[in-house]
């Protein structure tokens, strides 16, 4: 789910582009977004990474978050060619690089910065280790897939 904040200033332009495995597609292109506008809500049987840009000098600020448990709840992404932090949870998108102020994790200067699935994530697996109170490890760790 891509979201615009709430923040004074965070609605502006944002371009995002989703990977599905036969290459990246737009799934919005210059549009103006306001603040606390959902930019995208979309369900993929099969989503590889998801790209934002903007050739805009109105910042858009928001958040860009995956779910693999039907909307019950939400994980960042990590991004690849951001600038500041790496999460997607609080990332602003500009063309010129003048909205920095506005978030922790930057996607600046007309770059196209990719959001990638964290693999813990994409390959739905737990991992289940038993240790004791003294640190010690009870059993061999365990890769549990859940049942769909």
């Amino acid at each position: 789910m891509v979201t615009t904040g709430w923040g004074s200033g965070n609605g502006g332009y944002v371009n995002v582009f989703v990977d599905r495995g036969d290459g990246y597609f737009p799934v919005t292109f210059s549009t103006l977004h306001s603040n606390g506008d959902i930019v995208v809500d979309q369900c993929y049987d099969k989503l590889i990474n998801v790209q934002v840009n903007s050739q805009n000098s109105n910042a858009w600020t928001g958040n860009i978050e995956l779910s693999t448990d039907r909307k019950v709840s939400y994980f960042p992404f990590e991004c690849a060619y951001c600038t500041g932090r790496t999460n997607s949870m609080h990332i602003v998108v500009d063309g010129d690089g003048s909205g920095t102020y506005q978030a922790t994790t930057w996607c600046i200067g007309g770059a196209t910065c990719t959001m990638k699935v964290r693999e813990c994530l994409s390959s739905h697996m737990l991992l289940d280790i038993a240790i004791t109170d003294d640190l010690t490890l009870l059993s061999q760790p365990t890769i549990i897939f859940p049942q769909n």
